[in-house]
């Protein structure tokens, strides 16, 4: 877990009595009992991949003049100041707080450790699909939706195979139909595994399991 830079509180887990959580969209796919499961063969080559962000230090304020900061040290070092500013419309005073620890916890890689990348875009080319296989692809066009590449090479970047779609694009034409998925890694500790989480009746309030903001 990254430290804790000077006059900041340390990254942790957040007990869910603490604030009004709200899932992160990642988190949420995350949380998804199955992914779906899609054949990288479908893909129109090739894959571009970027590093998904990266926040070093994190402040964030509430309506009711509550503040919360967060940052890694080694993140820091390594990567430089990148913060993560927001102000939420909320009356809880532990809000602020939780926000910047998850996301100094979730986004700020320690010493050595190489960010999760994500796939820019997945595209797909109905036309050179059967219908079972568009049927797939037309399903899984939500935001939200966690889908793992099977069958896909060994290089590529470490937990790239899953992936939670972020936004969808159609293109219609005389031509090729394609389907664009704009996809963002799975949020977690260890690349392409999710949280962990903290779920009710499997969670416990002294565990390590974090609230999805």
């Amino acid at each position: 877990m990254p430290s804790a830079g000077p006059g900041y509180g340390p990254p942790r887990p957040f007990p869910p009595y603490l604030g009004r959580s709200r899932a992160h969209a990642r988190a949420v796919g995350g949380l998804a009992p199955v992914a779906v499961a899609i054949p990288f063969a479908w893909l129109t080559p090739a894959l571009n991949w970027a590093v998904d962000r990266v926040y070093t230090t994190a402040a964030v304020t509430g309506a009711d003049g509550g503040a919360g900061r967060a940052a890694s040290a080694e993140s820091v070092d390594e990567y430089g100041e990148n913060n993560f500013t927001a102000n939420l419309a909320t009356l809880s005073t532990a809000d602020p707080i939780n926000l910047a620890h998850f996301t100094i916890a979730f986004f700020a890689p320690g010493a050595g450790e190489v960010p999760r990348m994500r796939a820019a875009t997945m595209a797909f080319v109905l036309n050179s699909r059967t219908a079972d296989e568009q049927a797939v692809i037309l399903a899984a066009s939500l935001p939200g939706t966690r889908i793992t590449l099977t069958g896909a090479p060994t290089d590529l970047p470490e937990g790239g195979t899953e992936q939670v779609i972020e936004g969808v694009a159609h293109t219609h034409a005389e031509g090729p139909r394609t389907v664009a998925w704009i996809t963002a890694p799975v949020l977690g500790l260890t690349p392409g595994v999710s949280g962990p989480w903290f779920l009710l009746g499997s969670s416990s309030l002294s565990g390590t399991d974090y609230m999805a903001y």
